[in-house]
Protein backbone atom coordinates (compact mmCIF):
# COMPACT_ATOMS: atom_id res chain seq x y z
CA UNK A 1 0.00 0.00 0.00
CA UNK A 2 2.74 2.45 0.69
CA UNK A 3 4.41 1.45 -2.52
CA UNK A 4 1.70 2.44 -4.42
CA UNK A 5 0.80 5.36 -2.29
CA UNK A 6 4.89 6.57 -2.76
CA UNK A 7 3.94 6.21 -6.63
CA UNK A 8 0.76 8.33 -6.75
CA UNK A 9 2.48 11.13 -5.16
CA UNK A 10 5.10 10.92 -7.59
CA UNK A 11 7.47 14.12 -8.09
CA UNK A 12 7.00 14.84 -4.61
CA UNK A 13 8.51 11.84 -2.82
CA UNK A 14 10.81 11.57 -5.39
CA UNK A 15 12.21 14.83 -4.44
CA UNK A 16 12.71 13.22 -1.00
CA UNK A 17 15.21 10.71 0.20
CA UNK A 18 13.40 7.22 0.57
CA UNK A 19 13.40 7.67 4.15
CA UNK A 20 11.86 10.74 4.95
CA UNK A 21 9.29 9.96 2.12
CA UNK A 22 8.35 6.39 4.09
CA UNK A 23 7.52 8.20 6.78
CA UNK A 24 5.71 11.21 5.13
CA UNK A 25 3.21 8.30 3.62
CA UNK A 26 3.05 6.60 7.02
CA UNK A 27 1.55 9.85 8.30
CA UNK A 28 -1.58 10.28 5.96
CA UNK A 29 -4.40 8.35 4.44
CA UNK A 30 -6.29 8.85 1.44
CA UNK A 31 -9.97 10.42 1.26
CA UNK A 32 -12.46 9.86 -0.98
CA UNK A 33 -14.67 13.08 -2.08
CA UNK A 34 -17.47 13.47 -5.06
CA UNK A 35 -17.90 16.35 -7.07
CA UNK A 36 -18.71 19.45 -5.75
CA UNK A 37 -17.56 18.46 -2.16
CA UNK A 38 -15.75 21.41 -0.24
CA UNK A 39 -13.09 19.82 0.99
CA UNK A 40 -12.07 23.74 3.28
CA UNK A 41 -13.62 26.63 3.65
CA UNK A 42 -11.69 30.06 3.98
CA UNK A 43 -11.69 30.67 7.34
CA UNK A 44 -11.65 27.47 9.04
CA UNK A 45 -8.83 25.71 11.29
CA UNK A 46 -5.17 24.70 8.79
CA UNK A 47 -5.92 21.53 9.94
CA UNK A 48 -4.23 19.15 7.37
CA UNK A 49 -2.11 19.60 4.27
CA UNK A 50 -3.52 17.43 1.31
CA UNK A 51 -1.60 16.07 -2.03
CA UNK A 52 -4.65 15.52 -5.11
CA UNK A 53 -3.87 11.81 -6.50
CA UNK A 54 -6.60 11.90 -8.49
CA UNK A 55 -9.60 14.78 -10.17
CA UNK A 56 -9.44 18.71 -9.98
CA UNK A 57 -9.90 21.15 -6.99
CA UNK A 58 -10.76 24.45 -7.63
CA UNK A 59 -9.35 27.07 -5.38
CA UNK A 60 -11.38 30.36 -5.13
CA UNK A 61 -13.40 32.80 -2.95
CA UNK A 62 -16.44 34.89 -3.11
CA UNK A 63 -16.39 38.97 -3.59
CA UNK A 64 -18.56 40.97 -1.37
CA UNK A 65 -20.93 41.37 -4.14
CA UNK A 66 -21.07 37.59 -4.69
CA UNK A 67 -19.19 37.05 -7.33
CA UNK A 68 -17.33 34.08 -7.56
CA UNK A 69 -13.13 34.53 -8.58
CA UNK A 70 -11.11 31.68 -8.98
CA UNK A 71 -8.11 31.48 -8.48
CA UNK A 72 -6.34 28.17 -9.46
CA UNK A 73 -7.39 25.04 -10.70
CA UNK A 74 -5.15 22.32 -8.98
CA UNK A 75 -4.43 18.83 -10.64
CA UNK A 76 -2.92 15.67 -9.15
CA UNK A 77 0.64 15.99 -7.69
CA UNK A 78 -0.10 19.10 -6.10
CA UNK A 79 -0.03 20.15 -2.64
CA UNK A 80 -2.83 22.40 -0.99
CA UNK A 81 -3.13 23.61 2.62
CA UNK A 82 0.24 23.75 3.10
CA UNK A 83 0.10 27.78 3.64
CA UNK A 84 -2.13 27.32 6.83
CA UNK A 85 0.44 24.38 8.23
CA UNK A 86 3.73 26.60 7.69
CA UNK A 87 2.37 29.78 9.50
CA UNK A 88 -0.69 28.43 11.41
CA UNK A 89 -3.03 30.31 10.23
CA UNK A 90 -6.86 29.68 8.89
CA UNK A 91 -7.50 28.33 4.81
CA UNK A 92 -7.34 31.58 3.14
CA UNK A 93 -9.35 30.04 0.52
CA UNK A 94 -12.29 27.59 -0.49
CA UNK A 95 -11.33 24.54 -2.25
CA UNK A 96 -14.20 22.63 -4.01
CA UNK A 97 -13.78 19.15 -6.07
CA UNK A 98 -14.65 19.54 -9.80
CA UNK A 99 -14.53 16.15 -10.28
CA UNK A 100 -14.58 12.69 -8.15
CA UNK A 101 -11.58 13.56 -6.20
CA UNK A 102 -8.93 11.44 -4.21
CA UNK A 103 -6.50 13.14 -1.56
CA UNK A 104 -3.87 12.05 0.36
CA UNK A 105 -4.29 14.13 3.35
CA UNK A 106 -1.89 14.51 6.41
CA UNK A 107 -2.88 15.89 9.82
CA UNK A 108 -1.42 18.98 10.90
CA UNK A 109 0.48 17.70 14.07
CA UNK A 110 1.86 14.75 12.06
CA UNK A 111 2.86 17.30 9.28
CA UNK A 112 4.26 19.74 11.76
CA UNK A 113 6.32 17.11 13.47
CA UNK A 114 7.55 15.59 10.16
CA UNK A 115 9.10 18.95 8.88
CA UNK A 116 10.82 19.39 12.59
CA UNK A 117 12.23 15.45 12.13
CA UNK A 118 12.89 16.14 8.02
CA UNK A 119 13.57 19.82 7.38
CA UNK A 120 13.56 18.94 3.70
CA UNK A 121 9.79 18.36 3.99
CA UNK A 122 9.77 22.27 5.17
CA UNK A 123 11.28 22.81 1.99
CA UNK A 124 9.28 20.95 0.03
CA UNK A 125 5.87 23.11 0.93
CA UNK A 126 7.96 26.16 0.84
CA UNK A 127 8.61 25.87 -3.00
CA UNK A 128 4.83 24.41 -3.29
CA UNK A 129 4.06 27.60 -1.86
CA UNK A 130 6.65 29.65 -3.96
CA UNK A 131 5.08 28.20 -7.26
CA UNK A 132 1.69 29.37 -6.23
CA UNK A 133 3.16 32.75 -5.68
CA UNK A 134 4.88 32.85 -9.10
CA UNK A 135 1.72 31.67 -10.77
CA UNK A 136 -0.52 34.25 -9.02
CA UNK A 137 2.05 37.33 -9.79
CA UNK A 138 1.69 36.24 -13.60
CA UNK A 139 -1.81 35.79 -13.20
CA UNK A 140 -2.18 39.49 -11.60
CA UNK A 141 0.35 41.22 -14.78
CA UNK A 142 -1.73 39.65 -17.23
CA UNK A 143 -5.05 41.10 -15.58
CA UNK A 144 -3.91 44.11 -16.01
CA UNK A 145 -4.35 43.68 -20.00
CA UNK A 146 -7.26 44.38 -22.45
CA UNK A 147 -10.05 42.13 -21.88
CA UNK A 148 -9.01 39.61 -25.45
CA UNK A 149 -5.14 39.63 -24.21
CA UNK A 150 -6.42 38.53 -20.78
CA UNK A 151 -8.42 35.49 -22.16
CA UNK A 152 -6.11 34.77 -24.17
CA UNK A 153 -3.11 34.51 -22.12
CA UNK A 154 -5.23 33.03 -19.53
CA UNK A 155 -5.73 29.90 -22.16
CA UNK A 156 -2.43 29.80 -22.96
CA UNK A 157 -1.16 29.28 -19.09
CA UNK A 158 -3.78 26.76 -18.67
CA UNK A 159 -2.71 24.91 -21.43
CA UNK A 160 0.56 25.43 -20.12
CA UNK A 161 -0.57 24.12 -16.81
CA UNK A 162 -3.05 21.17 -17.24
CA UNK A 163 -2.63 20.84 -20.88
CA UNK A 164 -2.87 17.60 -22.63
CA UNK A 165 -1.30 17.34 -26.41
CA UNK A 166 -3.85 15.94 -28.89
CA UNK A 167 -4.60 16.14 -32.62
CA UNK A 168 -4.98 20.12 -33.72
CA UNK A 169 -4.03 21.49 -30.16
CA UNK A 170 -3.53 21.06 -26.43
CA UNK A 171 -6.55 19.94 -24.84
CA UNK A 172 -7.43 21.67 -21.50
CA UNK A 173 -7.97 18.97 -19.97
CA UNK A 174 -10.10 19.68 -16.73
CA UNK A 175 -13.67 19.41 -16.26
CA UNK A 176 -14.57 23.40 -16.56
CA UNK A 177 -16.92 24.80 -18.01
CA UNK A 178 -17.28 28.57 -19.35
CA UNK A 179 -18.72 29.85 -16.53
CA UNK A 180 -15.59 28.76 -14.46
CA UNK A 181 -13.19 30.04 -17.33
CA UNK A 182 -14.99 33.70 -16.89
CA UNK A 183 -14.29 33.53 -13.29
CA UNK A 184 -10.67 32.23 -13.73
CA UNK A 185 -10.03 35.20 -15.96
CA UNK A 186 -12.21 37.81 -14.07
CA UNK A 187 -14.44 38.99 -17.28
CA UNK A 188 -17.82 38.15 -17.72
CA UNK A 189 -19.14 34.75 -19.12
CA UNK A 190 -21.01 37.09 -21.94
CA UNK A 191 -17.72 38.66 -22.88
CA UNK A 192 -15.82 35.42 -22.68
CA UNK A 193 -18.01 33.57 -24.64
CA UNK A 194 -18.06 36.38 -27.33
CA UNK A 195 -14.29 36.04 -27.34
CA UNK A 196 -13.88 32.34 -27.16
CA UNK A 197 -16.31 32.67 -30.25
CA UNK A 198 -14.28 35.24 -32.34
CA UNK A 199 -10.87 33.04 -31.36
CA UNK A 200 -12.90 29.33 -32.63
CA UNK A 201 -13.34 31.48 -36.05
CA UNK A 202 -9.99 31.93 -36.23
CA UNK A 203 -8.89 28.51 -35.15
CA UNK A 204 -7.43 29.44 -32.18
CA UNK A 205 -9.08 27.65 -30.24
CA UNK A 206 -11.64 24.54 -30.59
CA UNK A 207 -14.64 23.73 -27.96
CA UNK A 208 -16.60 20.40 -28.24
CA UNK A 209 -19.17 20.84 -25.20
CA UNK A 210 -19.31 22.92 -22.29
CA UNK A 211 -16.28 20.87 -20.77
CA UNK A 212 -14.27 20.57 -23.41
CA UNK A 213 -11.79 22.86 -25.09
CA UNK A 214 -8.59 22.88 -27.17
CA UNK A 215 -5.93 25.15 -27.92
CA UNK A 216 -3.88 25.84 -30.87
CA UNK A 217 -1.39 27.33 -29.44
CA UNK A 218 0.55 28.74 -32.60
CA UNK A 219 -2.55 30.63 -33.92
CA UNK A 220 -3.34 32.15 -30.54
CA UNK A 221 -0.18 33.21 -30.10
CA UNK A 222 -0.04 34.98 -33.48
CA UNK A 223 -3.23 36.28 -32.48
CA UNK A 224 -2.15 37.58 -29.49
CA UNK A 225 0.46 39.55 -31.16
CA UNK A 226 -1.59 41.08 -33.93
CA UNK A 227 -3.80 42.28 -30.70
CA UNK A 228 -0.71 43.72 -28.65
CA UNK A 229 0.30 45.62 -31.87
CA UNK A 230 -3.16 47.28 -32.34
CA UNK A 231 -3.41 48.41 -28.85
Amino acid sequence: MATRICKDLGGITRLLKPETAARLVSAGKVVKRNRGDVIFHKGAPGDSTMVILSGTVKIWNMTSCGREVIFDFMTPGEIMGEVSIIDGGERTANATCMSNTQLFTIPQPEISQIMMEYPEVLMLLARATTKKLRECTVKIEDDRNYVPTRIMLSLLRLSELVGQPKEGGIAIAIPVNQYELANYVGVSRSNFSKIVSDLQRIGAVDKTGDETMTVNVKVLRRQLTCVDCSD
